[in-house]
């Protein structure tokens, strides 16, 4: 399943790498979103700088719940954006590779009363995405990479992530 991922993500970028970006096109230098998904780091906050690459850094939380407890984690992201076209009706094409909290793992475990539960892992590896840029929102698919599940987890989250945001 990896490899059927990375395959598409790399047929997507040569065929959109093709398509020239315009010069001219705008992107601010520094901006700020609030959003779910990776680049935010689960649930969170976005900066980007630069103009045609940008770097791009994300901090938030990861709200876990089961029955019995409620874990909460800090997730975390870093990368970098590459606008591939210029605006088509406000929309902008943009491919990246980012580094932080990228899935997540269960595993079972057994608290001091002799209750069951499922603890959750945060995973951090890379995450290549392609993704569209509007007026003033994001919308990103990202494929997990290079992340290890630890022995007796099990893999929670999916081989392909979504993610959307709002700039301002």
């Amino acid at each position: 399943m990896r490899k059927k991922s990375l395959i598409l993500l790399v047929t997507l970028i040569l065929v959109f790498s093709g398509i020239k970006a315009d010069a001219r096109t705008k992107v601010r230098d520094s901006e700020f979103g609030i959003g779910i998904g990776i680049p935010y780091g689960g649930i969170g906050l976005n900066a980007e700088v630069g103009s045609k690459f940008v770097f791009t850094a994300g901090l938030g939380i990861v709200p876990f719940s089961d029955a019995s407890d409620r874990n909460t984690q800090m997730g975390w992201c870093t990368g970098i954006k590459y606008y591939l076209t210029e605006p088509v009706s406000g929309l902008k094409l943009r491919t990246g590779l980012l580094w932080g909290s990228v899935a997540y793992s269960d595993r079972k475990t057994t608290d001091a009363s002799g209750a069951n539960r499922k603890t959750y892992d945060l995973l951090t590896g890379f995450a290549p995405f392609i993704g569209l840029r509007g007026e003033n929102w994001d919308f990103d698919v990202a494929f997990p990479l290079a992340y290890s599940v630890p022995d007796n987890s099990n893999l929670s989250s999916g081989r392909v992530m979504l993610s959307f945001g709002f700039r301002f």
